[in-house]
This record gives structure tokens, sequence and C-alpha cells, in this order.
């Protein structure tokens, strides 16, 4: 999830609870009970199986470069 920082650009493993927590704010708004059952058990299996980071990125258009390529560092699959 991105979240705003004065300076540092770093991650940061989001505890499950608040993955769940910033998910469930931005899924979509559902009219039934049942339907928004069925999105909270989908998203509690997702944060349950897939890890969850919170990015902490300066807001500024000079520091964007630097966060992408930071982003693609982190989950670079083959560093080689």
């Amino acid at each position: 999830f991105l979240r705003e920082s004065t300076e540092d650009l770093r991650f940061e493993r989001a505890a499950a609870s608040v993955a769940l927590a910033d998910l469930w704010s931005l899924s979509f708004h559902l009219r039934t009970d049942e339907a928004r059952a069925r999105s909270f058990r989908e998203l509690t299996r997702l944060v349950g199986a897939l890890p969850t980071w919170n990015l902490y990125r300066p807001l500024r258009l000079t520091s964007l470069d630097a966060t992408v390529e930071r982003i693609a560092k982190q989950f670079d699959r083959d560093p080689g």
C-alpha cells in the first residue's frame, strides 16, 4: 500500500489485519450483506495467502524515479 513519508523511501511488511482493513476500504461497495460477507471472506483468504507491503515514499515528483527504481529492485525475481 502507498504511504506518505517526509524523506525516506522504504518498504515494510504490513500486518494482515492492517492489509485487510486497507483492502476492505478499497473494495467495491456491495449492496447486500451476503455480497459483503463473501467479499470479506475472499479478502481474508488473499491476505492470508500473499505477503503485503507498505511503501513509504515522499510525495514529490522529483522522487518518482527513485521510487520506481526501488519498487523494481524490491520485487525483482531475477537479480542477475
